[in-house]
């Protein structure tokens, strides 16, 4: 990751992105700009331009919210089904996907008949018909486009929408989904955008409009509107997604016994209110250094081979034990020699600690010990001991700056969220914690909470990714949405040579999309290499299973 700090910025650029090219690069020095930007931008490894802001950015602000920010294709994101079937034949394959096109509309097609009106997402449907004066009013687009949409919903639209069977590192058949919220998305964004444009020239606004990043204050009749149609179009988009893949699921029972496991569903174009702690943002930037230099104390490696992801805690005895997130663990008499040791290294270090004492006999000794009760005493003793590192390593009185970083070294960047809840000020650093309630735009940019599982695909023939989010607050818990385009569309019909993609994709096997020059838009070489995008985010997500595509249908 890298930091660019500019004269005129208000906020610095955290990216994750090694190359960005010219225009998304205005594009960000235009962001870091606003007057309304909430401590930093945040770029994704797969960043490159978009309207007004690149695809792969995520933008925090406060008070008001950017359409432009947000993108086109509200709600676009994706969704993946882990199946039972272990293998499956190629002319199955060939059947089920050619079952597959007559089924779901691509490109501008719909349905030529009306869904099942209950698909549609359920806090309006009712409503449309019910009370159609005051749904207007509340949803003026949404109200426009509801009857279209009826025919739209579980199509997969054109571009870069897909969907892909595949095989994981697991050993099981996937089916992917790559697909937005129709007509929705982009008649709502045109919509507030123009409304923002207006009222922005209305107000004097200082913001160019050059930069194609109007605004709506959120308390505003205007933006309280957008918001309210922003977050339909999401929820629409999952809908779309949900019935596309279960038409999948009844293609796939025509042909095999497979069972489908429970959605995996993660949007990348919308905007929410969440809450981001600046003393948090602050402490993992100013924590850096100490943080890299305990990495390269030998003993802190071999206690983290065994203490990785464990978090000390007391147990109702007065002993202490190591939680995790489904076990504890009771070290043995190596593992404390080993405690110990890091324990005078950390003295050496950092002479200013406060003397050493041994904590090798208050382990806890009890048998059959409960893990609920483990838990339940935790957030106690956090106030008390903090994240109890400093406890373990035998320092005397909790320095809250090693403790956090301890922590971020065993827990990850969970550390900095258990942190901010920590209400003791008795620490020889105390610290108040402010969080703050933000609007989050993720534009080309999944969510990578530590408890978000998350998906994110490679290009036409390279690998897709389940991955779970490891929680990094710099970059706003975000991680990329793809691989990110490298080559244009026009300028990938230009240089890309159709043959060579072409036998690329025959060579590995995959049932393609690529016919012509006009597809060489969505060949794997107009994209960036998904490992290097992937290898640039190793600290926002951790990958659990790798896609390897058998079959792809492009919109």
């Amino acid at each position: 990751m890298n930091v660019i700090i500019k004269e005129d910025y208000k906020v610095p650029v955290f990216s994750w992105c090694p190359e960005i090219e010219e225009n998304a690069m205005e594009q960000i020095d235009n962001l870091a700009r606003l007057p309304f930007v909430f401590k930093r931008i945040s770029i994704m490894s797969d960043c490159h331009s978009g309207y007004g802001m690149p695809i792969g950015g995520v933008l925090a602000t406060q008070d008001i919210i950017i359409p432009n920010a947000v993108g086109v294709d509200i709600g676009c994101g994706m969704c993946a089904v882990k199946t039972s079937l272990t293998e499956i034949d190629i002319d199955i394959l060939k059947k089920i996907m050619g079952e597959i096109r007559k089924s779901i509309p691509v490109g501008f097609n719909r349905h030529k008949e009306k869904q099942d009106e209950n698909l549609m997402p359920d806090y309006l449907n009712e409503r449309i018909e019910e009370y159609p004066n005051e749904t207007k009013i509340k949803y003026p687009i949404v109200s426009e486009q509801y009857k279209n949409a009826l025919t739209q919903i579980g199509t997969l639209g054109g571009g870069n929408h897909f969907i892909e069977i595949q095989k994981g590192n697991d050993g099981h058949i996937w089916v992917m989904i790559h697909s937005g919220s129709r007509n929705f998305g982009l008649q709502i964004a045109k919509h507030y955008n123009d409304l923002a444009i207006e009222l922005n020239k209305k107000w004097f606004s200082q913001i160019p409009k050059e930069w194609e990043l109007a605004f709506l204050p959120l308390d505003s009749e205007e933006g309280e509107g957008y918001i309210r149609e922003m977050n339909y179009a999401v929820e629409f988009a999952f809908a779309n997604r949900k019935l596309m893949m279960e038409n999948i699921r009844h293609i796939f029972g025509q042909f095999t016994n497979a069972v489908f496991e429970p959605i995996i569903n993660i949007a990348h174009n919308y905007a929410r209110l969440e809450n981001h702690c600046s003393t948090c943002i602050d402490n993992l930037g100013n924590d850096n250094r100490l943080h890299e230099s305990l990495l390269g104390v030998p003993s802190v490696s071999k206690v983290l081979s065994f203490l990785g992801g464990y978090r000390p805690v007391f147990h109702s005895c007065g002993g202490l034990l190591l939680r995790g997130a489904t076990s504890y663990l009771k070290p043995s008499p190596s593992q404390v020699g080993v405690l110990e040791q890091m324990s005078d290294d950390l003295h050496s270090l950092l002479p200013r600690l406060e003397g050493k004492h041994n904590h090798s006999i208050s382990f806890c000794h009890c048998e059959n010990v409960s893990f609920a009760q483990i838990d339940e005493t935790y957030y106690t003793s956090l106030n008390k001991f903090g994240l109890g590192f400093c406890h373990l390593f035998g320092v005397g009185k909790v320095d809250r700056k090693l403790d956090r970083v301890l922590g971020h070294i065993f827990l990850g960047y969970e550390a900095y969220n258990l942190d901010c809840k920590i209400n003791n000020n008795t620490f020889s650093i105390s610290q108040k914690h402010s969080p703050t309630q933000v609007m989050v735009h993720r534009k080309g940019a999944t969510l990578a909470t530590t408890d978000t599982i998350g998906i994110i695909p490679g290009s036409q023939g390279t690998k897709s990714y389940i991955v779970k989010g490891k929680g990094n607050i710099l970059s706003f818990n975000s991680c990329s949405h793809g691989a990110g385009r490298k080559m244009g569309r026009k300028e990938a019909e230009r240089n890309l040579n159709l043959e060579e993609e072409v036998k690329k994709l025959d060579d590995m096997g995959v049932l393609h999309a690529i016919r012509g020059i006009r597809d060489l838009d969505e060949a794997t070489g107009a994209y960036k290499d998904i490992k290097e995008v992937m290898a640039n985010q190793e600290d926002l997500v951790e990958i659990l299973v790798e896609l390897q595509p058998l079959a792809v249908i492009k919109g």
